[in-house]
């Protein structure tokens, strides 16, 4: 429900919004699964980028675009 708010707001407060951008640990699946839900996509990670739970993971960087054209779909 907070993602859902967050992108919801966003593109309601930030009329020029076009892309929005996040990391996340490559060990964290929900997470990761989703973000995949809201229309995140992967463009890249960082090879042992976060030192996590005593052990280094790589880091997930994802974006979602938005469009200027029609706000309502901005939200899955």
């Amino acid at each position: 429900m907070l993602l859902e708010t967050v992108l919801k707001e966003a593109a309601a407060q930030i009329p020029h919004l076009r892309i929005m951008i996040l990391e996340v640990f490559s060990d964290n699946t929900l997470a990761i699964a989703m973000y995949q839900k809201f229309g995140f996509v992967e463009y890249g990670r960082l090879p042992e980028g976060i030192l996590h739970n005593h052990a280094y993971v790589d880091t997930v960087y994802m974006y979602r675009k938005f469009s200027n054209t029609a706000r309502e779909e901005c939200i899955v």
